[in-house]
């Protein structure tokens, strides 16, 4: 499995231009915006992330409940850095049944957003 993270990674990283110089998304790269505009809606669902599911004991409801639900998982490295190393953006870019959201897989452009909060050190 860890070949296909890594390779899925680098195949994020090439097509994104490796970073936020040639990005064209005028959102900020802060959690608020991710925990707001990315995780809430598309991940705290009634049946996923949610306040009352909280599936796998993530909750994405608020910026609060997402904040301690990372940390506590283990789900972006501490301090942030490289994005090949989080298991967010892995469960966010791999394929078949371990990507999330299950339903629809985020657009690219908000997978950047997550990659280069994290390379810019993670600050909730």
């Amino acid at each position: 499995m860890r070949p296909t993270r890594f390779a899925l990674i680098a195949t994020l990283a090439a097509t994104l231009g490796g970073g936020c110089a040639d990005s064209t998304d005028p959102r900020p790269a802060t959690f608020d915006v991710i925990v707001t505009n990315i995780l809430r809606p598309g991940c705290a669902t009634a049946t996923c992330h949610s306040a009352m599911t909280k599936a796998e004991g993530l909750d994405f409801s608020t910026v609060a409940a997402a904040a301690e639900s990372i940390d506590h998982e283990g789900l972006v490295p501490v301090g942030g850095g490289d994005p090949a190393d989080s298991q967010l953006v892995y469960l966010l870019t791999t394929s078949g049944e371990k990507r999330m959201p299950v339903d629809s897989p985020l657009p690219d452009v908000d997978i950047e957003l997550i990659s280069n909060w994290i390379a810019a050190g993670a600050v909730k």
